[in-house]
C-alpha cells in the first residue's frame, strides 16, 4: 500500500499515518508527488503491479488531492498515455520522490526504462492528460529542475563514483549528457532543487543536491549547493553519517530546508535546517 503523514507545521509534527488507496490484489511502489501552483492541485504518482492481471509489469498510477493531501481521488491507470504496445511488460518504473512544475505551467515527470534510460513525460492541461516527450538515454532513477534561465536538467544515478547530468535548452526536445565524477554516489535515488535568488532572503541563486555521499554503500546522507548551475559543488554538509538511502529536499514556508530520507531500509526520518548551515557550516 501507498501510505502518507502530513504536517502543519513546517514538519515539527505529523499526522498518523494513513492508507492511500488499499491494495488487495498486488503491490505498489516508488510513491512521487508533483503539485500545480496554479490549480493547487496536488498528484500522486506510484507503480502498481497487480499479482494476477499484470505480474510482468509496472503500472502508472496517479491520483489527485484538492484539499492539500488530506483527502484522494481513486486511482487513475495512465500507463498507455505514456508508454506505448512496445513496452509492454518492460522493465519500467515512474521514479519516487517528486516531479515539477515549469515556468510555463508544464508538469514534467519521468520514468525509467530499465538499461534503457529515462523518459520525460508531460502535461500541459493541468494533469488531465500525460504524454511522452522524449526518451534520454544512459539514465536511470532521476530528478528534473528547471534552472533560472528556463533551461532543464535531470540528475540520474547511473553508476557508483558518479552521477550523470542531462541537460536541455529547448524545453527538453533535445539533451546533452556528460558525468559529474564531483558528486560521489552508491547508484542510488537522491534530490536536487533549485532555491532562488531573492526567495525568503536569499541572496544567491543555487541548486541543492542531496544524496547517500558514500561510492562504497548507501550511508551518509549529505547535502550540497551549487552556484553556478551544477558545475561545480560545495564539499557538502552531512545530515547522517549512518545508513541511508532514498532522499527528498524541499523548501518550507519559512525558508528552513526539509530532508525526508530512508536511515536504511527499516523506516522513514525527516530532518529540518537552516539554509544558512549549508551556506556557512559549523567547522
Amino acid at each position: 500500500d501507498i501510505v502518507f503523514r502530513r504536517s502543519t507545521d513546517n514538519g515539527i509534527t505529523w499526522s498518523a499515518m494513513e492508507v492511500m488507496d488499499p491494495i488487495t490484489d498486488g503491490g505498489c511502489s516508488d510513491p512521487s508527488l508533483v503539485l500545480d501552483r496554479e490549480t493547487g492541485e496536488l498528484f500522486c504518482f506510484y507503480n502498481y503491479m497487480s499479482s494476477d492481471k499484470s505480474i510482468n509489469e509496472y503500472r502508472f498510477i496517479l491520483q489527485k488531492s484538492i484539499d492539500h493531501g488530506k483527502t484522494w481521488g481513486k486511482p487513475i491507470d495512465f500507463t498507455e498515455q505514456v508508454a506505448g504496445p512496445e513496452l509492454k511488460n518492460s522493465f519500467k518504473f515512474i521514479t519516487s520522490g517528486r516531479g515539477i512544475q515549469t515556468s510555463d505551467g508544464t508538469l514534467l515527470h519521468n520514468y525509467v526504462q530499465v538499461g534503457k534510460g529515462v523518459t520525460v513525460i508531460a502535461s500541459t492541461d493541468h494533469g488531465k492528460s500525460w504524454s511522452a516527450v522524449v526518451d534520454v538515454p544512459h539514465g536511470d532513477e532521476s530528478k528534473l529542475v528547471e534552472l533560472a534561465d528556463g533551461s532543464l536538467m535531470i540528475n540520474s544515478r547511473i553508476a557508483p563514483g558518479r552521477r550523470n547530468v542531462h541537460r536541455s535548452q529547448d524545453g527538453g526536445k533535445t539533451w546533452s549528457t556528460e558525468a559529474d565524477f564531483s558528486l560521489c554516489d552508491p547508484r542510488c535515488n537522491a534530490s536536487i532543487i533549485r532555491y532562488p535568488a531573492g526567495l525568503h532572503g536569499n541572496e544567491s541563486e543555487l541548486l541543492l543536491f542531496c544524496n547517500a555521499a558514500s561510492n562504497s554503500g548507501r550511508k551518509n546522507l549529505s547535502v550540497r549547493f551549487s552556484k553556478d548551475n551544477g558545475d561545480t559543488w560545495s564539499a557538502g554538509s552531512v545530515i547522517d553519517s549512518g545508513p541511508s538511502a532514498y532522499s527528498e529536499l524541499d523548501i518550507l514556508a519559512d525558508g528552513k530546508l526539509i530532508v525526508v530520507y530512508e536511515p536504511g531500509h527499516s523506516e522513514i526520518r525527516a530532518a529540518t535546517f537552516e539554509l544558512g548551515e549549508l551556506l556557512s557550516p559549523k567547522k
